[in-house]
């Protein structure tokens, strides 16, 4: 379970360009719910779902795990929460210099995993996203839909327990949409905890609860 409890996120708080980006907002998201998270470029879906998923901390208010309160652990205690957190970023974030494969397995090296065990869990989740061709690719050489899969397949390789999407099916065609949407429907149907922010007819409509943000609160 998530719940967040009046949260707050001010950003150049007390300075004369200070942006109230979320204001007292309090959620429940239960284990095994897909969540959908809908408002107005601006309106801080962005900054929710950075504090969800331990990357940023809240200016006030608290964020809740499964019962541990991770807005005051310790860096080391969040680098432990995110690690069963798959984030997807809206701008993929891959690195250009590594391949398709290298680029899903980044999570595995810091847990010591050996590189045939992290080479088999990379094509196998290729192979699950359909990249299985894009093995040795770089992002150069893949497009727009293509890079998306791969950082979608990045976010599951630590069989998370919880994987957070920032506008996933944003910029890309129908066909990889669709393929992105069957991808969420079978990590829906394993029990993992889903939270998107979308503005995607079609996303909303496998979420259990969509919540509306505007202006930095939730209205809905």
């Amino acid at each position: 379970m998530i719940s967040c409890h009046k949260i707050w996120k001010v950003y150049n708080k007390g300075k004369p360009y200070e942006v109230i980006a979320l204001e007292d907002i309090s959620l429940l998201i239960e284990d095994g719910s897909s969540v959908a998270i809908q408002g107005p470029s601006g309106s801080g879906k962005t900054s929710l779902l950075s504090i969800l998923g331990a990357i940023d901390r809240p200016s006030n208010g608290k964020v809740f795990i499964n019962d541990i309160e991770i807005t005051s652990l310790s860096e080391d205690g969040l680098t432990n929460i995110r690690r069963r957190i798959g984030f997807v970023f809206q701008q993929f974030n891959l690195i250009p210099r590594l391949r398709a494969w290298e680029n899903m397995v980044i999570p595995l090296i810091p847990l010591g995993v050996d590189e045939k065990t992290r080479k088999k869990k990379a094509f196998q989740l290729l192979e699950m996203v359909g990249l299985d061709e894009r093995v040795f690719h770089r992002p150069e050489e893949m497009s727009g839909g293509e890079q998306q899969r791969i950082a979608i397949a990045r976010a599951l390789i630590n069989d998370p327990l919880i994987l957070i999407l920032d506008e996933p099916t944003s910029n890309i065609d129908t066909e990889t949409a669709e393929t992105i949407l069957f991808i969420l429907k079978e990590m829906r149907s394993k029990g993992k905890t889903i939270i998107i922010s979308t503005h995607d007819e079609r996303v909303t409509g496998i979420a259990d609860k969509v919540f509306m943000l505007k202006k930095g609160r939730v209205i809905g």
